[in-house]
């Protein structure tokens, strides 16, 4: 199956923890030599999981859990124990650390929240990623019934695409990207010279609506809100009252 930048944004993750088999690693990174923005994903990803693994705090497995793994491996067949002996055991204890932490945030407070360094790293790394990788939208379009239906088959959810160009703020279109291990759909606004990324995904558990709740990181706006049944994240070098008029005209729109 040839490598395309959908299918790219899919397999990086699996592939940079070593799981991805021969041939299609092959052609991924083909397809990534030769592509700017995937190889831009790619090398925000890697900085992502080197800053996970300098800020999160290290914790010894109980002893019943390794004498477990040890079993299964011996179990196992001699290609997968091949696969698990090329993993390196203290990148593959922060990567399982890492999943862990943002299972727990998730479980915590329902959403990415901006409030955790992590998780707001990596919604600031996707926004500048589109802004220098020549990847704002992939549907160029104000247009609601073009930019909702664009995403009919890239993503498992159906987003509520709305203009705001009335009160200030024109959709742009459209794009699918890559957060928290899954592809969200990102909705881009325009407000004067600022570009607003508004990233939207189902919401996994939690309270029915959460309220917005607005932060700075490395020079960024962020606001988190989630409504029926969707989280949001908006982020922005506009102003956090920029952003609260755009937020509150989409939770309007949602209810």
């Amino acid at each position: 199956m040839t490598v395309d930048c959908d299918r790219a944004r899919s397999l990086l993750p699996a592939y940079l923890d070593g799981e991805v088999e021969l041939p299609p690693a092959l052609e991924l990174e083909e397809h990534v030599a030769s592509c700017a923005r995937c190889s831009g994903l790619r090398d925000e990803t890697i900085a992502l999981g080197k800053r996970v693994r300098s800020a999160a705090p290290y914790h010894r497995a109980p002893t019943a859990l390794r004498d477990s793994i040890r079993q299964e491996i011996a179990a196992a067949s001699p290609n997968q124990r091949h696969r698990w002996r090329r993993l390196a055991w203290p990148t593959a204890a922060a990567a399982c650390l890492a999943f862990l932490l943002f299972g727990y945030f998730l479980g915590q407070h329902g959403r990415l929240g901006s409030d955790q360094p992590v998780l707001a790293a990596e919604l600031v790394a996707a926004h500048v990623r589109s802004l220098q990788a020549d990847h704002l939208v992939d549907v160029a379009s104000s247009d609601h019934h073009t930019v909702a239906p664009w995403f009919t088959g890239r993503i498992d959810f159906a987003p509520v695409v709305v203009d705001q160009a009335d009160i200030g703020f024109p959709l742009e279109g459209g794009r699918v990207d890559y957060l928290h291990g899954r592809n969200v759909a990102a909705l881009v606004y325009r407000h004067d010279k600022h570009r607003i990324n508004v990233f939207v995904w189902p919401a996994e558990s939690g309270p029915r609506d959460i309220e917005p709740s607005a932060s700075k990181q490395q020079g960024f706006t962020l606001v988190n809100w989630r409504a029926a049944g969707m989280d949001y994240a908006a982020a922005s070098d506009a102003s956090p009252q920029t952003l609260a008029t755009l937020v509150k005209a989409l939770r309007d729109q949602g209810r």
